[in-house]
């Protein structure tokens, strides 16, 4: 019986998550849809399948890209830990947005109003980074690999366009990128640093991480003066903190943490925190905004 029991709770933990699997993969396929058609990404993703009218190419993309977060988790929790993380990281610019959108734009209509905006804004942003940062280093660091290998795909869509990039330079670009990023990842992943030792072969490692993240938008400000590049430097800013919280405190690799409990939680507070108000000031009024704001549209 207890067998039976066993192979019976075995088979259900199989079938039960392909409800959710399908779910996942479908949604992820419309919104890689979404962002082709509104210029993100090349337009190539958003071809419609003649017979089934379904984005084809998004949901085979989506299919591909959710087989290949299974290769370096070896189990479901590894799998659901970094899964909740990165989609975590993704709400982060949310209190960010509302907060700038208050500075440049305080008249505008808004049939909903966040009691005690201002503190529950930067708590939020402060709550989602201890949530990252307790899913421990391995998983922040793949995080911020995932960030960075994304990355040029903005400026290989019709996006290029608006910061006046020709599609060689931005094909150009991309390859070198990820050429030199993945070069980089992937020898953190098969220890060509670890004869540095603990401490060097991470400073070694995020140093040159940070300056990928850096030089590339400073490379794309100086080419296009597009304030976007400017509004996005906060990101690097957050990831070198985060990465660098997440190695030498409590959570990280190393035996004896640089910073101990409580303290990088403290620590990962107050950055966060000041990361925060710099993205605040960062943003600026976009186009799309001017126009809210000519046409008198309430944001809803």
């Amino acid at each position: 019986i207890l067998m039976g029991w066993a192979i019976f709770l075995l088979v259900d933990a199989i079938i039960s998550p392909a409800g959710t699997l399908a779910v996942y993969v479908g949604t992820s396929g419309r919104n890689l849809y979404g962002m082709s058609r509104v210029g993100y990404i090349p337009r190539f993703f958003s071809q419609i399948h003649r017979r089934f009218q379904t984005p084809w190419v998004a949901l085979l993309v989506a299919t591909v890209i959710s087989i290949a977060f299974l290769a370096p988790f070896p189990t479901w929790y590894a799998i659901m830990t970094f899964a909740a993380s990165i989609a975590i990281y993704g709400y982060l610019q949310v209190g960010i947005t509302n907060h700038v959108l208050r500075r440049v734009a305080p008249d505008l209509n808004r049939p909903f109003k966040t009691p005690a905006w201002y503190i529950f804004y930067p708590v939020s942003f402060i709550v989602a980074s201890l949530l990252i940062y307790w899913s421990s280093w391995t998983y922040v660091n793949a995080i911020v690999a995932g960030v960075i290998l994304g990355f040029p795909l903005l400026l290989l869509g019709p996006y290029r366009s608006e910061i006046g990039f020709t599609r060689g330079t931005a094909v150009t670009f991309a390859v070198i990128y990820w050429i030199v990023s993945a070069a980089l990842i992937t020898g953190w992943y098969l220890g060509w640093f670890s004869g540095l030792g603990s401490i060097m072969s991470f400073v070694t490692y995020w140093v040159l991480v940070t300056l990928i993240q850096v030089l590339s938008l400073l490379y794309i400000w100086f080419r296009s003066k597009h304030p976007d590049a400017k509004a996005a430097l906060w990101i690097p800013i957050y990831n070198v903190f985060l990465g660098t919280i997440s190695y030498i405190g409590s959570l990280g690799p190393l035996s004896t943490p640089i910073i101990p409990y409580p303290w990088d939680y403290v620590t990962i507070a107050i950055l966060s925190l000041i990361t925060y108000f710099i993205a605040v000031q960062l943003g600026y009024e976009t186009k799309d905004l001017k126009e809210i704001k000519q046409k008198g549209l309430p944001i809803e």
